[in-house]
């Protein structure tokens, strides 16, 4: 079953430096933010191409595509994809 997932950050991951971490919440006043639509689609683009991949609900690995942009409000806008998401775990890119 695929869930809303809101991306709220990124960090190193600690067992391997090279590769990193993502975070995503499902509520949206959690996410990450960006003031203009612009923006934040070049954040969606930018984690299309970091190929992410999470835990599958369904079992294995998901790699996320189609991120998209939320307006929250006129200077608020997020980023979110439809996934496999498995609550509270980190999505880590290829």
């Amino acid at each position: 079953m695929n869930i809303k997932g809101y991306y709220r950050h990124e960090e190193k991951n600690k067992d391997y430096p090279h590769r990193l971490d993502y975070f995503f919440t499902s509520k949206p006043e959690n996410a990450a933010y960006y003031t203009t639509r612009l923006d934040a689609e070049t954040g969606c683009k930018v984690l299309e191409m970091s190929q992410v991949s999470i835990p599958s609900s369904e079992g294995g690995f998901h790699t996320l595509r189609n991120f998209r942009v939320e307006e929250v409000s006129s200077d608020r806008f997020v980023v979110y994809c439809d996934g496999p998401f498995i609550p509270e775990r980190a999505a880590t890119s290829l």
